[in-house]
């Protein structure tokens, strides 16, 4: 690339890494500025599953999504063929009835199956077995990091520049990073929750709500094949107050993701692994 790009990309994460490689493929000159490392934030330390969104609205999207992750092979990112499974695990075996016999009729493609109590621990001998569950098919387990990275590649075997270490501002005509202004005929502002900080430094446009979450890696002696998650999320985030943990545990090769936490200021990630692993 030589003169001023196209289209400046602000952020390294999936979405930033992949509009970048999208935008380069279709010829577009591009330069994508991250102020720390490529898949910095939660692109990078996520509990690594690809997962249907359960969500009629969403499903479509879900469905392109796949295509563009085995798409990435050439670049360092496998996609598994058939998904690992997934287990939402919870003590109430009724309400899980009820919750699979929605699926069913909404998404009959999920095979959503009810496991009463005991069955899913002898799936997966990790589970206590006072635990029913659901059983879906889908779930692809990834190591959190690998599809951002692969998108990195893939956009600069495309041709587009990467600078990492760049703190960029919004300017008139482009970006500023210090003293160095990069005229571009468009930004796209990729910064995840960061992005409104951007966008508007005024704080008058706040379309985002940054959630922190901690997730622990464990190398487990008998891994979960199944990914594994606690049920009650949608609850869990609309109760008042600071959620408690949720319990989820995804395995990709030797590692196990515990998590996860969805809290409203930065945590000290150390004083909340205790709880994740309880």
């Amino acid at each position: 690339m030589s003169g001023s790009p196209d289209v400046a990309v602000i952020g390294a994460g999936i979405v930033g890494c992949a509009v970048a490689a999208f935008l380069a493929e279709a010829g577009a000159a591009v330069v994508l500025l991250e102020r720390e490392t490529i898949a910095a934030g939660a692109s990078g330390r996520n509990s690594g599953l690809l997962q249907h969104p359960m969500d009629a609205a969403l499903a479509p999207l879900f469905a392109e999504s796949l295509e563009h992750y085995r798409a990435l092979e050439e670049h360092g990112f496998a996609l598994a063929s058939e998904p690992n499974g997934m287990l939402v695990v919870a003590e109430d075996e009724r309400e899980l009835g009820r919750e699979a016999a929605a699926l069913r009729v909404a998404f009959p493609g999920l095979d959503a199956e009810l496991l009463p109590a005991g069955e899913p621990a002898a799936l997966e001998p990790a589970l206590a077995p006072r635990l029913a569950a659901i059983r879906l098919a889908t779930g692809y387990a990834i190591p959190p990091h690998a599809a951002t990275e692969a998108f990195a590649a893939r956009a600069r075997a495309a041709g587009a520049e990467i600078r990492v270490g760049a703190h960029a501002a919004l300017a008139d005509g482009g970006v500023r990073t210090g003293a160095e202004m990069i005229e571009a005929a468009a930004v796209v502002v990729a910064a995840g929750p960061w992005t409104p900080g951007l966008v508007d430094p005024s704080g008058a446009w706040r379309p985002i709500a940054a959630l922190w979450g901690v997730v622990c890696e464990l190398r487990l002696p008998a891994p979960p094949r199944h990914a594994l998650e606690e049920a009650g999320i949608d609850t869990l985030l609309r109760a008042p107050g600071e959620p408690a943990p949720l319990f989820s545990l995804i395995t990709a090769g030797a590692i196990s993701a515990l998590g996860s936490t969805f809290l409203s200021r930065a945590p000290e990630p150390a004083a909340l692994v205790p709880a994740l692993r309880a």
